[in-house]
């Protein structure tokens, strides 16, 4: 198990030390080693532009519960069929990448953005950022 410590991985990088240290105390397990290549393979590298372009949509309190409340009840499914599930304000669909990009649902973006992608509950507490996609 790695070092709870992250601070003398990314000396110059706070931010990066903090988000360890928050994983970790969250619950991490371990971490994942992503190549620079890996990153910028596609689809995987337009597939996470596209959900972290969601950052910063606006959650309502009652589109968050309906989409995390059906996660826990139904377990992992498929992007379509919980966008064709959820009842919410606006599109489900920006509401699922946003939660995403918080790291309140996991997906695993190697193979792209498609109907049948699986969306999974991500940690639990409160929102820290991005969680790393797909190993």
């Amino acid at each position: 198990m790695p070092s709870t410590s992250s601070t003398a991985a990314w000396p110059n990088d706070p931010a990066a030390a903090s988000l360890t240290q928050l994983a970790f105390a969250s619950g991490c397990h371990g971490v994942i080693e992503v190549s620079a290549a890996d990153i910028r393979s596609e689809p995987r590298c337009s597939a996470a532009r596209e959900v972290w372009s969601h950052r910063a949509v606006r959650l309502h309190s009652d589109d968050r519960a309906e989409i995390l409340e059906t996660l826990e009840r139904d377990g992992p499914v498929s992007l379509a069929q919980l966008i064709e599930t959820v009842a919410t304000r606006g599109d489900a669909r920006a509401l699922i990448f946003a939660l995403a990009s918080e790291g309140a649902v996991a997906l695993d973006l190697r193979g792209g953005i498609t109907d049948d992608l699986i969306v999974r509950s991500g940690y639990t507490g409160s929102s820290a950022g991005l969680r790393a996609y797909g190993a």
